[in-house]
Formats: structure tokens, sequence, C-alpha cells
């Protein structure tokens, strides 16, 4: 029986979405991309984020890109321009 995984290390989450290693480390350290802190250095994604970073319904009826849209139209900005995009939100 296979075991479906929980969680991703940071680099799997970065292969899953296309994005670099940097860039995925770049969002995890802003809080855009929520890990759960290992002791020591390790820093694991859980599948249930990623489901939601990829648009897919993350059983609560909402997805990330769902979110995203709301706090960004609400502040104004462009909706169709991803946050990871270069020069994309900077939530400050």
């Amino acid at each position: 029986m296979a075991v479906e995984r929980l969680t991703f290390t940071v680099t799997e989450v970065a292969e899953i979405l296309g994005l670099s290693r940097s860039k995925t480390y770049e969002l995890v350290a802003t809080g855009e991309i929520p890990v759960l802190a290992i002791p020591g250095r390790r820093k694991l994604v859980a599948r249930a984020t990623v489901r939601r970073l990829l648009g897919e319904p993350d059983g609560r009826g909402s997805t990330a890109r769902g979110a995203w849209r709301r706090h960004h139209t609400a502040s104004g900005a462009d909706p169709t321009t991803h946050p990871a995009a270069p020069g994309g939100c900077r939530r400050t």
C-alpha cells in the first residue's frame, strides 16, 4: 500500500511550482509559502499548502489564487500579476 506524502522539501516545492530554489526560499522567508520548521535547518511544506499554491481546492472551498486576488484587489494591485513574478507583491 502506497502512503501519500504529507510534506515536501523546499527544493521539491520549487520543482513542483516551476520556480528556482532561490526564489522559493525567498517566498518562504517572506512568509508567502508557509513552512513547518523542523529542529535544525530543515523546512517542510505541507501538501495542502502546495495544492493551494497550485490553485487546487484546499478542502475549505478556497484556493491560494483566490486569497491572493482578494488581497491584491483590495489593495488596488493588478490581480493578473503572480506574486512570484519579478516585481510581484512584497507584503509590507
